[in-house]
């Protein structure tokens, strides 16, 4: 596996539940970095592609440091477990966070890099969520694009450099990112 793209990710009631919560008022967003340069380790590939001043995005995270980081953790993560389990079996969820980019005039790609170093973890895993349809992008090293499509699931292998992007035709691009073994 390298990458697989699963459209209809959840069926129509996981996903409207999902969809809910990330939308609702209740579910607070951090603005953080996209890349944060001063922390990212000299012995990972990473390109910046964007403006030091788009270096930004509101993250609301779900699971770190193997705990739970939100009230929304279980009911979230307990979907993409269950749904994720019948395509690739998941040992452990090192990370999974919420990524918002608000919409712009223009497409902004962000950094191409690795979530982890890829020797770290050989085997890691990255599943991409996306929540909304919009005209934003995750995009590869290689050139390679995936629409943001709602309810789409594209499920890579940590050795690819990758990035994201914002959208310009709709409010956001909202993303949820797990990281597992």
């Amino acid at each position: 596996m390298a990458i697989e793209v699963y459209d209809d990710f959840f069926n129509e009631i996981n996903f409207e539940k999902i969809k809910n919560i990330v939308e609702s008022v209740e579910f607070f967003w951090t603005r953080s970095t996209i890349i944060n340069e001063k922390q990212y380790p000299k012995n990972i590939p990473m390109k910046m592609l964007m403006d030091k001043k788009y270096n930004h995005q509101f993250v609301h995270y779900l699971y770190e440091d193997k705990a739970p980081r939100s009230k929304f953790s279980n009911e979230i993560l307990n979907l993409f477990v269950q749904t994720l389990e019948d395509k690739v079996p998941i040992r452990a969820i090192l990370r999974a966070k919420a990524n918002f980019n608000s919409c712009t005039e223009n497409i902004v790609e962000h950094a191409f890099h690795h979530d982890y170093d890829p020797t770290d973890y050989p085997d890691l895993k990255t599943a991409m969520f996306y929540v909304n349809t919009n005209n934003g992008y995750t995009l590869f090293e290689d050139g390679d694009k995936i629409k943001s499509v709602a309810n789409r699931c594209v499920i890579m292998t940590e050795n690819i450099l990758h990035t994201g992007t914002n959208c310009t035709d709709d409010f956001g691009r909202i993303v949820i990112a797990i990281n597992y073994l």
